[in-house]
């Protein structure tokens, strides 16, 4: 009878412990905040551009470097991933006939991509880049000039 009172549906030690579970349950989850690593179970789903395209002048490498990570649907950078991602000009953007120079496939180190060593060989402006990765939501930059 002494347990029953102790640990009956409505007891007061029972409530206490629910509580303290909740707690720990809510503490322990991180639901995107990035602040204790990656969600368990969030696979990567998107490119996005953490340092964008800056203007640059004709054949000059664009500086900074333009990073791109592979992050899940929590914003969470996967740093596990290896992911190939391509980079391109954006169909459309700049000056048509425009090439991009330097290396267009870097692989993710520690989730991010690093391009150090792109610049286009033709003015103009407007343009945009897009990053891709097979299996993974692309990124396009925000637009920017090419001056003589």
């Amino acid at each position: 009878m002494g347990l029953v009172r102790i640990f009956g549906p409505m007891s007061p030690l029972r409530r206490a412990l629910q509580a303290l579970t909740l707690v720990a349950l809510v503490s322990c989850d991180d639901r995107g905040s990035g602040l204790t690593g990656v969600t368990p179970g969030l696979p990567a789903s998107v490119l996005v551009i953490t340092s964008q395209p800056t203007d640059e002048q004709v054949n000059v490498n664009i500086s900074p470097a333009i990073q791109v990570a592979v992050r899940n649907s929590a914003g969470q950078t996967i740093s596990t991933s290896t992911a190939t991602i391509a980079v391109q000009i954006t169909s459309a953007t700049g000056t048509a006939g425009a090439t991009l120079q330097g290396t267009t496939q870097q692989v993710a180190t520690n989730g991010v991509a690093l391009f150090n060593n792109l610049s286009i060989n033709t003015a103009g402006t407007g343009y945009t880049l897009t990053f891709s990765s097979l299996g993974l939501t692309a990124a396009v930059s925000q637009p920017f000039a090419i001056t003589p």
